[in-house]
């Protein structure tokens, strides 16, 4: 049961981060960034990684939202403290892409 919730919560981070940068770069109307955000999370190449190893999509979830502070900073004409703070939240998005221990050994 875990599983399947972690699996879930992987993919709406993937859906809405995906709508909401879509959003930001004004790409589209809404439905057009729901179907981008269905595209995305619930490609074949996802769903494959996350069958298998959640932790390896987990990265490339997190990515819209890697991404959306500093579209936000690149809009506009913002002073040194609102770029710091978009760099910061840019970081710990990055932050949140993952802990896998290295050092342990994937299991056969």
């Amino acid at each position: 049961m875990v599983q399947r919730l972690w699996i879930s919560a992987v993919l709406i981070v993937a859906f809405t981060g995906t709508v909401r940068l879509a959003g930001r770069l004004g790409a589209g109307s809404p439905w057009t960034r729901i179907v981008a955000g269905f595209a995305y999370a619930l490609s074949p190449a996802a769903l494959a990684m996350l069958g298998e190893l959640s932790t390896e999509f987990l990265p490339a979830a997190m990515l819209p939202w890697i991404l959306i502070p500093l579209v936000d900073a690149s809009h506009g004409r913002q002073g040194r403290r609102d770029r710091l703070r978009a760099a910061a939240g840019s970081a710990l998005a990055v932050a949140l892409c993952g802990g896998v221990n290295g050092a342990r050994p994937r299991p056969c």
